[in-house]
């Protein structure tokens, strides 16, 4: 057994959301939203009597505030590993009784543990954390190294380097820095990680499926699982089979880090579940989530993968879209939704997105990748740009009205879709749901390089897709000129594994991955090429985009 000690604040509680709520609710930093605790921090620390300032909010947060704090993404994951391998895990913080300058007069070690019962025990097991032994708070960092150096920690976890730099810190005891901070680290400097799951990753290696069927077994007890089988990951993701006492079988998601994708991949997908299959349309049916562990449980759906979409896959796609669209009811329960991920509503926030990922790829030492990016693509994309804004003129600047947009299920197409014996396309992946313009979700679906749709399919889409969507008066235009340049965003996302920390996630979430990464990155680069000739292809004759 291993002791592992974590400090509390900004290591377990993350109070970036309240740091911001309550600096502005003592009036300052109106204009801002979204900033980390860090940022707001430096930006207080800027004001002349900011340092006196900063004492106060910190005394409000940690206090008076204190519920309203979250837990760090993959801290539940980590503590219940933790107790499944026979690990125990004890909190040491620095916190005082009171917080500086709070007239509340709260008891800030009151508070943290009121919130440690809450959010993390509830979350965990019931003697999950024993006050006396595994929960101390100290009045000075001094006597929290004293404490770590007492209770004897193999490992501890701290969000500040200076714990560490403390002349009396335990040398036995492994130190690991939780920071987001991304410059280079010094020779001396601790083992740092900027996620929970990162961490988890390097204390425990590789989560077994018989950690994930415990967990599984206490936090969906109701499934009663017996059995559970990995099977390939998607994306970032990876998906379980859980089968029951009597064979019912559950596909279990667990949802990439959230610590670095904030997108509520979980919610979107699971409320998106929830109410299209209750309009019976053909998608997984929502069964159960923890958002603490950021994990889903929806219905398995026996079925094949499709290698070569056909005219019977294009005609249930459609139907599935024009439905979409053509429920009134199913709309009215969206309309509050948030728009789709990367949703692109103009011209103009097309292109800010392709130069985004152009930039960062620019970034990365790799001869080949670069030449393309110079040579080859960056050309094409402002050829492509200046005739797009010429066919428009002001409306390529221009967000597309409310009543023109659509529900999208964003990343849709054979590539998140089973077939049934009956011949019935089952759709799935719905993290990324929400509203958007026609024409992406139109251009997403023919460009997709896991389709590789016929050009007699791709042609057959577009006509019908201007049919459906022919209320739209500029749709048609729009689609003319957007077309090509989805399709270039399309050759960056497959260059996408040319990102180091990108690459590393996918093969982590797919446990079929083989090759040498020089070999997978080559035929990334030749598959971008391939596709970069088919959008000269069709914008390099001057002609118009064949629907029909």
């Amino acid at each position: 057994m291993r002791r592992i000690g974590v400090d509390f604040d900004n290591t377990i509680a993350c109070y970036d959301v309240v740091f911001l709520k309550v600096t502005q609710d003592m009036g300052y930093l109106l204009d801002h939203s979204c900033l980390t605790k860090s940022q707001v921090k430096q930006s207080i620390l800027e004001l002349s009597d900011g340092d006196m300032l900063w004492q106060k909010i910190q005394g409000q947060v940690y206090g008076k505030y204190m519920h309203q704090a979250t837990v760090y993404p993959g801290f539940i994951e980590f503590l219940w590993l933790s107790k499944l391998r026979g690990d125990e895990v004890c909190i040491v913080s620095h916190k005082s009784e009171y917080g500086h300058f709070d007239e509340s007069k709260t008891k800030l070690r009151k508070a943290a543990k009121a919130w440690i019962k809450e959010n993390l025990i509830k979350a965990t097991f019931s003697q999950a954390f024993s006050e006396a032994n595994q929960i101390h708070f100290e009045s000075t960092r001094e006597d929290k190294v004293n404490r770590i150096n007492q209770i004897g920690c193999d490992v501890f976890i701290d969000d500040l380097q200076e714990v560490f730099d403390e002349d009396d810190f335990p040398e036995k005891t492994e130190k690991i820095l939780f920071s987001v901070d991304i410059s280079p680290p010094k020779p001396t400097s601790p083992k740092r990680f900027d996620t929970w799951r990162k961490i988890k990753k390097y204390i425990y290696d590789e989560v077994e499926a018989e950690d994930i069927k415990s967990i599984v077994q206490t936090n969906f007890d109701a499934l009663a699982i017996e059995t559970i089988e990995l099977k390939k990951g998607r994306g970032n993701s990876r998906i379980y089979q859980l089968s029951d006492r009597h064979g019912k079988q559950y596909a279990l998601k667990i949802y990439p880090d959230s610590q670095t994708d904030l997108r509520p991949r979980l919610a979107t997908e699971f409320y998106t579940c929830t109410m299209l299959s209750k309009a019976s349309f053909p998608v997984p049916v929502a069964i159960d989530r923890s958002e603490e562990l950021n994990w889903g449980v929806y219905e398995w759906i026996d079925g094949e993968s499709i290698t070569a979409p056909g005219m019977d896959f294009l005609t249930q796609s459609f139907r599935f879209i024009k439905r979409l669209q053509d429920d009134d009811q199913l709309r009215y329960q969206f309309k509050d939704f948030s728009l789709a991920s990367e949703a692109c509503l103009s011209g103009e926030e097309i292109v800010s997105q392709i130069k985004k990922r152009f930039n960062r790829l620019a970034k990365v030492r790799d001869a080949n990748l670069a030449e393309f990016l110079k040579q080859e693509f960056l050309p094409i994309l402002e050829s492509v740009s200046v005739s797009a804004e010429l066919n428009l003129g002001m409306t390529f600047s221009m967000s597309l009205a409310t009543k023109y947009q659509v529900l999208s299920p964003s990343d849709f197409g054979a590539h998140n879709a089973f077939v049934d014996s009956a011949n019935k396309y089952h759709f799935f992946d719905f993290e990324y749901f929400g509203w958007d313009d026609p024409v992406k979700l139109t251009s997403d679906f023919y460009w997709h390089p896991g389709m590789e749709l016929s050009e007699d399919l791709q042609i057959k889409w577009l006509a019908l897709t201007k049919e459906l969507f022919g209320k739209d008066p500029l749709y048609a235009q729009r689609l003319e000129a957007y077309l090509p340049l989805f399709g270039l965003r399309w050759c960056l996302i497959l260059l996408n594994e040319f990102i180091p920390e990108r690459f590393s996630g996918r093969a982590h979430a797919n446990s079929a991955a083989e090759g040498a990464l020089e070999n997978i990155l080559g035929k990334q680069l030749q598959k971008s090429k391939t596709l970069l000739q088919n959008i000269i292809d069709m914008v390099g004759y001057g002609s118009t985009i064949k629907t029909a």
